[in-house]
């Protein structure tokens, strides 16, 4: 492992963005919830996790920017699937952790 003082100041700000997008309750169940279905639509997402559609959208939107997500388009609903398989690993690493203590 990278001693801090050898990691760029760069990646340094990057993965605060990243444990910031993941430490937000609504983006967490919205990424535990696309591990264990793989695919779902904003709506869908919405009714599941009981938020507003736009909320969603919002959420979702930062999570396509940090390149968690990726979209695609069937007809008119956007299908979001998990595209980074690290977060994937930092998610269930992190249950373990919680179930083990």
């Amino acid at each position: 492992m990278e001693s801090s003082s050898t990691i760029a100041a760069s990646d340094i700000k990057q993965m605060v963005k990243m444990f910031r997008a993941i430490a937000n309750e609504s983006r967490l169940k919205i990424l535990l919830l696309l591990i264990e279905v793989g695919s779902k639509h904003v709506s869908e997402i919405a009714e599941e996790l009981d938020l507003s559609v736009s909320n969603v959208s919002h959420h979702m939107s930062k999570l396509d920017d940090l390149g968690f997500v990726r979209r695609e388009r069937h007809g008119k609903e956007v299908y979001y699937y998990l595209k980074d398989a690290c977060i994937i690993d930092i998610i269930e690493r992190a249950i373990r952790h919680v179930n083990s203590e």
